[in-house]
């Protein structure tokens, strides 16, 4: 939670903090995230008329289980983040609670809504044998190839040729 006390009755008011958040592990798109270390947010806040804004520069990492292969896989995030105080009657904005705000909470929400679709351990990654479950990063494996769709082998008759 980060205490505003100092800001909300004064205008002008610019408030610097840094902080460190050390969130429990989250399940997201059938994985589990992992905050090995502390993720740092680093900014100020201001009263600019009655409007308390929040500006942010995040940092940090996770962990998770690649979406191809299964090995772990580390997901480096750095942003710039902005946010306004709720006003009462208000639903867009950080929701006040007595004087402090749940920064970290929102920061969270903002890594979580911007990660991508699947996390590699590298770019490369060549996942797992469809037959056997081998990782074929480690190993290679004696399986056939897949067989392709049945229903998709009439395209391959057609006679396409680029055109211009």
């Amino acid at each position: 939670m980060l205490d505003l006390i100092d800001v909300l009755n004064n205008e002008g008011c610019l408030y610097k903090f840094s902080k460190e958040y050390s969130p429990e592990p989250q399940e997201f798109m059938g994985g589990t995230l992992r905050f090995e270390e502390p993720f740092t947010v680093t900014g100020h806040v201001k009263n600019m008329q009655g409007a308390i804004e929040i500006f942010a520069n995040v940092k940090g990492s996770l962990k998770t289980e690649c979406a191809r292969c299964g090995d772990d896989a580390r997901y480096c995030f750095s942003f710039e983040y902005f946010d306004e105080v709720a006003h009462e009657g208000y639903e867009d904005g950080i929701e006040l609670i007595g004087t402090k705000i749940d920064l970290g909470g929102a920061v969270l929400g903002e890594i979580l809504s911007n990660l991508p679709m699947s996390i590699l351990c590298k770019p490369d990654c060549k996942g797992l044998c469809p037959k056997c479950g081998a990782n074929l990063n480690n190993t290679t494996c004696n399986c056939p190839s897949v067989e392709s769709d049945a229903v998709w082998e009439k395209l391959k008759l057609l006679n396409l040729k680029d055109e211009v």
